[in-house]
């Protein structure tokens, strides 16, 4: 019976310790300036001519047009194409 009641003890310690310490992960704030060029994974540059950042469950994501790449017409081709 004492080992049950230890047992049983330790698991609610462990869970009230969990929830306690459990909280949102969060950064600290960081300042974007004005024309500071971001670069991707592979280091060319990250266009989002007009774009903007939007949350979608748990992930961020920025989206923009490219001003290198342009079609005869001279609009913007994606970079991204959803699948």
């Amino acid at each position: 019976m004492r080992r049950l009641y230890a047992t049983v003890l330790t698991l609610c310690l462990a869970l009230a310790g969990a929830l306690v310490t459990a909280g949102p992960a969060r950064a600290a704030p960081q300042t974007i300036g004005n024309g500071v060029r971001f670069t991707g994974v592979t280091g060319n540059p990250v266009h989002a001519h007009g774009g903007g950042i939007i949350k979608v469950g748990a992930y961020h994501y920025w989206f923009g047009s490219t001003a290198t790449r342009t079609t005869p017409s001279g609009r913007s081709t994606p970079t991204v194409r959803p699948t």
